[in-house]
């Protein structure tokens, strides 16, 4: 690993690390709840206190770095910088709440628009998934070997149940469902995207996700042999809000005809 992208790494998993021990309190404590867009869509003091901290370090230790935020609302760099922080402070915000468990710091930093480095921390697992482009993914330290094909019919995919009964989505989902072993449904998507990567799904989509909440996740699937699309069938060209299916080697183009077969790549 190069020297500058190796020191890079080491402190973006010290300020994951940092931001983890933030959540400890609250844990013990009722958290300060507030409603983001909608009932389903929860905001903590600490989803703030997280992305601030980063905001801090970022600036301190990689002043010439952009930052995009899900607190903040951004949706690019304001900046236009060439390095890039996409940070989801606390990815699963409402299984925190309700669960203490099954939620994430999400953390993909990227250089001129392609992903660089994936972190993926499960605070209360202590699982660190990451990843670093051209030198592999790890668990904890141990190398994620690359995913092998899995047949449709014996592959779980993570899939939000809701989506089943969402107007012009639900067909997909049901298609879906109805020809895979199961699925699952974890309510944090960087977490399914590393339990893509790391062999514990074989696929997992959503009808809408933003910048941070796919962006490590990209990392920790390239390294691992797996691939995603949006789900209209097309590469992801852009970090807007969209759709995102990931897969395993072989499972992407058996993906993309299910897509196709209802219809939902041309909406």
């Amino acid at each position: 690993m190069e020297q500058d992208t190796a020191y890079l790494y080491e402190q973006a998993c010290n300020f994951v690390a940092e931001a983890s021990r933030l959540l400890e309190k609250p844990l013990q404590e009722n958290a300060l709840i507030e409603s983001k867009r909608n009932v389903d869509d929860l905001v903590t003091e600490m989803d703030r206190a997280v992305e601030e901290l980063f905001r801090r370090r970022v600036t301190e230790y990689f002043p010439a770095h952009g930052i995009v935020g899900e607190e903040s609302g951004e949706k690019a760099p304001k900046n236009g910088c060439e390095t890039v922080w996409y940070i989801d402070p606390i990815d699963g915000t409402t299984n925190f709440v309700h669960q203490h468990h099954f939620f994430v710091i999400s953390v993909g930093i990227y250089e001129e628009g392609h992903g660089k480095i994936g972190i993926i921390y499960d605070v209360m697992q202590q699982e660190w998934f990451s990843a670093v482009r051209g030198e592999g993914a790890w668990l904890n330290n141990k190398e994620l070997p690359k995913r092998s094909s899995v047949k449709p019919e014996e592959a779980i995919f993570g899939l939000n149940g809701r989506w089943l009964i969402y107007g012009d989505k639900q067909q997909v989902c049901r298609n879906l469902t109805a020809k895979v072993r199961s699925t699952r449904c974890y309510g944090a998507a960087a977490l399914e995207f590393a339990y893509v990567a790391a062999g514990r799904l074989d696929g997992y989509i959503s009808m809408k996700l933003s910048s941070w909440d796919y962006a490590a996740g990209f990392v920790l699937l390239e390294e691992t042999g797996c691939s995603y699309q949006t789900v209209q069938g097309g590469p992801v060209i852009s970090f807007n809000e969209q759709g995102i299916a990931a897969a395993v080697p072989g499972l992407d183009l058996w993906l993309q005809k299910q897509l196709q077969e209802t219809g939902i790549d041309k909406k």
